[in-house]
């Protein structure tokens, strides 16, 4: 992790792109904090001894995954304040075009957007997917799509900048040059997920799932990153809801590795590092699939397959859905048969109730059944 000190200009200019998590919250700044920051701008603009005024932190996380020609940054925390800079800049552009047309230029193409880019990667800031169509029509010039807050945003420093008779060349030196940040880079080493618990600790915390799904979407290319996320990510995230941590973590120990719950995003992130993103994502979707059976029998539509699940389902033991994700896979694909799953299905609950009995503890029954497996196929055969 590197923490340093910066002016605002130094953050944004330069062939960049910083990107808002995919699907997370939505730009929720209001009028008291755009007044906030105005005043702020205004202390600053009529001081007669200038000095850097801080305005908080940004944490952001490089990334490599998709070479398309920007350095993208995963903006982990601070982008509400990023996004107001974004657009106040937009609304000052726009105020000095006609007047100065040099300088309405020079705020374009070296603040606002990276002018020799073209598709997503034109856009320095690339927000969530609710807010990506009104931000990048002002970043465009045109006009308002929705009353959405950015363009509420927009309308309230337009306004400011017009009622304020301020010079503008000063008043973009003074944004660029005088508002201060604390930049925290984090490196691959370090973990995003205790970071942005500790820094939002009073917020809605960000699940390992969230992280896994921000990862996953920054190795998908930006043209399929919506197909993909709504025909993988949205099902399985609707269905599973909050279940679906848990559910990765159980995939990722189908091969009797045990995985503790904290570890889960750093364990996909290494073994996806030679994998095709989407086509683990699809893979992760098609265990979801029997994940969900396992969670709630109804679901499967063979009965007496669903009445052997209901029973080991009451049983409450968790441990065995690594082994039973396996099992349901070779269902599945044809590599087991129905009386064979359904054998197997008997044996585990009949192996479970017996353990119960003895009083045998259930650490170490996912490593164990996993060696299992071909016993029984060999007893089933």
């Amino acid at each position: 992790m590197q923490a340093s000190e910066t002016k605002l200009q130094e953050i944004i200019e330069g062939n960049k792109q910083y990107v808002v998590p995919l699907f997370q919250r939505a730009y929720s700044w209001k009028k008291s904090q755009w007044e906030s920051l105005w005043n702020d701008i205004l202390e600053l603009y009529h001081s007669d001894n200038r000095r850097p005024h801080f305005m908080g932190s940004i944490v952001t996380m490089p990334t490599s995954a998709i070479p398309e020609g920007v350095s993208k940054y995963l903006l982990i925390d601070g982008q509400q304040r990023l996004t107001t800079i974004f657009i106040l800049l937009c609304a000052l552009r726009d105020k000095a075009k006609n007047i100065h047309d040099e300088l309405a230029a020079e705020i374009h193409n070296t603040i606002i957007v990276n002018p020799y880019k073209k598709g997503l990667d034109h856009y320095k800031l690339q927000p969530t997917q609710v807010d990506r169509q009104s931000f990048h029509s002002l970043i465009n010039c045109q006009d308002y799509i929705n009353n959405s807050g950015i363009t509420e945003c927009h309308i309230f420093f337009e306004k400011k900048i017009r009622q304020s008779d301020l010079d503008f060349s000063d008043l973009k030196k003074v944004i660029c040059s005088y508002l201060s940040i604390v930049s925290v880079v984090l490196s691959t080493e370090d973990n995003p997920y205790l970071v942005f618990e500790s820094l939002n600790a009073k917020g809605e915390p960000l699940t390992q799932a969230d992280l896994i799904r921000n990862y996953f979407f920054l190795r998908i290319n930006t043209e399929n990153q919506d197909g993909a996320y709504n025909k993988y990510w949205l099902p399985m995230q609707q269905t599973l809801d909050v279940n679906l941590t848990e559910f990765i973590r159980h995939y990722l120990t189908r091969d009797g590795v045990e995985i503790k719950k904290d570890d889960v995003y750093f364990q996909i992130k290494e073994r996806m590092i030679k994998r095709d993103a989407i086509d683990y994502l699809k893979d992760l979707y098609e265990f979801s699939e029997y994940y969900a059976k396992l969670l709630d029998p109804l679901k499967e539509n063979n009965l007496k397959i669903r009445r052997c699940l209901e029973r080991i389902n009451r049983l409450e033991v968790a441990t065995v859905y690594p082994f039973l994700l396996n099992c349901y896979h070779d269902y599945e694909k044809n590599k087991l048969s129905e009386a064979d799953f359904i054998a197997v299905l008997q044996i585990l609950e009949n192996f479970i109730i017996r353990r119960f009995i003895c009083n045998v503890q259930t650490r170490g029954l996912n490593w164990m059944l996993n060696y299992m497996v071909l016993d029984v196929l060999v007893k089933l055969n």
